[in-house]
């Protein structure tokens, strides 16, 4: 969603401004976020090994009912009426894998998106598609997560079977979960000193659970 977007941008803004580096942010939505749109980026672009890539899809996602891949399918297609099929679906894990084959120091993949079975076998296809704080920020924390760190997260909203929650005003549950967990983690008020994105994805998924299991109410 467009808040989503505008939240996760404005948080890397906010601390690409901090650190000192620049950002090179690529946006790509409506009837440009396509298939072939994604694969021709995501051939194109050459980060440094020092680099930080960070990937984040929030939209509408699913899984076939044959899939075997825990991650879910990103669905590509600019209107409900459009098939779905091959030609219009990515699994996270393949935006996850395209990127890490990249070589930057630090990635991050991050889908806001539901995981639940859309009812018919990948082979099949169909043209119907399933439902959908303030900061006080120490840099150095800041420096070691994103200067002083090496590694690979792919994360997802949604588990198996599962849909993905969000409200008009605020968002995804899962984006506004991350960002919660990250300005916690690098706050001056933690106690820790020490950063970790363990730390973090363990955050986003205790506020996402938070947060779906109140609308379960």
């Amino acid at each position: 969603t467009l808040v989503d977007v505008n939240n996760i941008v404005g948080e890397v803004t906010g601390i690409s401004d901090v650190l000192g580096v620049d950002m090179n942010k690529v946006l790509i939505s409506d009837k440009q976020f396509t298939k072939k749109n994604v694969e021709t980026f995501m051939a194109s672009f050459n980060p440094g090994p020092n680099d930080v890539v960070i990937f984040m899809y929030s939209g509408h996602g699913y899984r076939f009912s044959n899939q075997t891949e825990k991650y879910p399918q990103l669905d590509m297609r600019y209107s409900e009426y459009q098939t779905i099929d091959d030609g219009a679906t990515m699994n996270l894990k393949q935006v996850f894998d395209a990127i890490v084959k990249k070589g930057a120091r630090l990635n991050l993949v991050l889908g806001d998106c539901c995981n639940s079975d859309i009812g018919f076998s990948r082979s099949v296809g169909s043209s119907f598609m399933n439902s959908r704080s303030s900061v006080d920020p120490d840099v150095n924390k800041l420096r070691q997560l994103f200067l002083k760190t090496d590694g690979d997260i792919i994360a997802a909203g949604a588990s198996k079977g599962e849909y993905s929650w969000c409200t008009m005003n605020n968002g995804g549950f899962f984006t506004c979960s991350f960002i919660g967990a990250l300005r916690e983690e690098i706050s001056k008020f933690k106690q820790d000193d020490v950063p970790d994105w363990g730390d973090i994805m363990k955050g986003t998924v205790n506020g996402t659970l938070k947060k779906s299991e109140l609308c379960a109410e």
